[in-house]
């Protein structure tokens, strides 16, 4: 009897301890705060960087919070709680980034690391030919350009094609070069293949004037999975239809 009891008080005993070890906000305890910076880089549309990049708003996605970026591109937000964040960076004229679904755990400093936003181009994209081959397409820009332009390329089973990620299933870039007035670009066979299209079947193409170089700005759709570009001239290439390899 004498060592029953004292197994009911030892249990009486436990029953704070086991279950009162949450913290003020649940089993994960509390929330902890903390800051998120970065840099902002803006590209002009011939892929230079701009000088002052200062006045770019960065703006956490369904939150009040907003500041702007220092003149180096730097922002900082502080007392920030642990969580998911989309921050988006914005500035008239160039085209909107964001870090989508950022995990921010609390706690110190966390660095977001270095966005780019660009300034789409002006220039158009028209003169294009293609020819296939067994193993990939041949693509041929022939424009009245003196220097090397930025093309993006789109690729779709329909002709409803566009640079909206619901309307593409492969995307590339290029940078085409002029020396002797013309340029060439090949996509191969597995590209297409990527894309969802087998041999013998229909694949259509758009293009889009993209600004110089090699950066780009924009964000990952979280419906699709696919990169929506805000670095683009808004008019497209008319679209182009070909047989896959």
């Amino acid at each position: 009897m004498k060592e029953r009891s004292l197994f009911k008080l030892l249990y009486i005993l436990l029953i704070p301890i086991l279950f009162g070890c949450e913290g003020s906000t649940g089993p994960e305890g509390p929330a902890l705060k903390g800051s998120i910076a970065g840099f902002v880089i803006p590209v002009s549309a011939d892929g230079e960087f701009v000088g002052d990049k200062s006045g770019i708003a960065v703006t956490i996605e369904g939150t009040s919070q907003t500041t702007t970026t220092k003149s180096d591109g730097s922002f900082i937000f502080s007392g920030i709680s642990s969580g998911v964040y989309t921050l988006v960076y914005a500035k008239a004229g160039f085209g909107l980034s964001k870090t989508v679904a950022y995990q921010y755990i609390g706690g110190g400093t966390s660095f977001i690391g270095t966005v780019y936003i660009c300034e789409p181009p002006t220039f158009t994209v028209s003169e294009l030919s293609f020819g296939t081959s067994a193993t990939s397409i041949k693509i041929t820009l022939s424009e009245p350009f003196s220097t090397s332009k930025r093309i993006q390329f789109f690729v779709s089973p329909t002709s409803t094609v566009s640079k909206d990620p619901k309307n593409y299933s492969y995307s590339t870039g290029w940078i085409a070069t002029y020396p002797t007035g013309t340029s060439n670009f090949t996509i191969s066979v597995t590209s297409f293949r990527d894309a969802g299209i087998s041999s013998g079947n229909e694949a259509f193409f758009i293009a889009y004037p993209a600004t110089d170089g090699t950066k780009i700005s924009g964000y990952t759709d979280l419906e699709t999975g696919r990169f929506v570009y805000t670095n683009l001239n808004n008019t497209p290439s008319n679209v182009y239809r070909i047989v896959a390899p």
